[in-house]
């Protein structure tokens, strides 16, 4: 019974083994480099072959240990020049694996710096709440910005996915900014509207961010003094006992780095994918 099902493993492997040649002919162009080290592992691996058939069969004829040990040496082959390739392959996006890292370790940092700013801005917050009734009242534009960015804060660094929640919200500020007055506005009364009628709590939440961030957009827009100053109704976005202030210079200079960190790290990887989708040519010298 072995015997049958190590025919079996053994044709199983020999079309895993073609298919794999097949790729190795079709996707890579061969150089010198290349053709010597498949070569060399050609050798190797038929010499493996034929030792593992002198083990387990030392009687047999020629003939039949020869075809046993080309079939078994294909076998290995195909294992050893899979791995040959795909450290090959390592090699030749070194510099793009090694961006990508640098850059994830950089966001990494940053993340962790804005996390360490919001804790410390809440324990001013709770020092100035002390002293709220000895200071003169915010103006309404003022408190209700204020209330605008906590929620925004608030829902950022809610859940354990800070990280996403933040590059959410810098795609979400970028958006708005970009946008006309007419266009600003539009967008604030699909936000409402969406906030209002979604059914899935999820996306409710996101479209009350959103229409948080649009309307801190249109108070950023219009000056203080301005007496003709656009009132929106006042809406109960949250309500959370942690209230972290506004966002300061530096935490902005931190977002606005982390965005450019996220679009360098989309760049790199969608280059990396260009590059290993198109033919490539295994060399040993750096690619042009």
């Amino acid at each position: 019974m072995w015997v049958v099902w190590t025919l079996v493993i053994l044709a199983v492997l020999l079309w895993l083994g073609a298919v794999w040649l097949s790729a190795l002919v079709a996707k890579y162009s061969h150089s010198l480099e290349s053709i010597l080290v498949l070569a060399l592992l050609g050798v190797a691996s038929f010499w493996a072959g034929r030792q593992v058939v002198g083990q387990i069969a030392p009687e047999w004829e020629l003939g039949p240990a020869i075809g046993a040990s080309l079939a078994v040496g294909f076998v290995v082959f195909s294992l050893l020049s899979y791995v040959a390739v795909n450290l090959w392959l390592a090699l030749l996006t070194k510099e793009h694996d090694q961006l990508i890292a640098d850059l994830e370790e950089e966001e990494d940092r940053i993340l962790r710096d804005l996390e360490s700013m919001r804790w410390q801005s809440l324990r001013v917050g709770s020092s100035e709440a002390a002293m709220a009734k000895e200071t003169p009242k915010v103006s309404p534009r003022q408190d209700e910005a204020k209330e605008l960015s906590d929620y925004v804060a608030g829902w950022e660094q809610e859940g354990g996915a800070a990280r996403i929640r933040s590059l959410k919200v810098l795609e979400w500020k970028d958006e708005v900014s970009q946008k006309s007055k007419e266009g600003l506005q539009e967008h604030i009364r699909q936000q409402r509207q969406l906030a209002e009628t979604e059914t899935d709590d999820i996306k409710k939440e996101q479209a009350r961010v959103r229409l948080a961030l649009a309307k801190l957009e249109v108070l950023s827009r219009t000056p203080a003094s301005d007496p003709k100053e656009p009132r929106e109704p006042k809406e109960v976005l949250w309500s959370r006992s942690q209230s972290p202030t506004l966002i300061d210079p530096d935490q902005s200079l931190l977002r606005q780095r982390l965005q450019d960190i996220n679009r360098s790290i989309s760049a790199a990887r969608s280059d990396k994918t260009l590059f290993l989708r198109q033919k490539v040519s295994l060399r040993w010298r750096r690619r042009q």
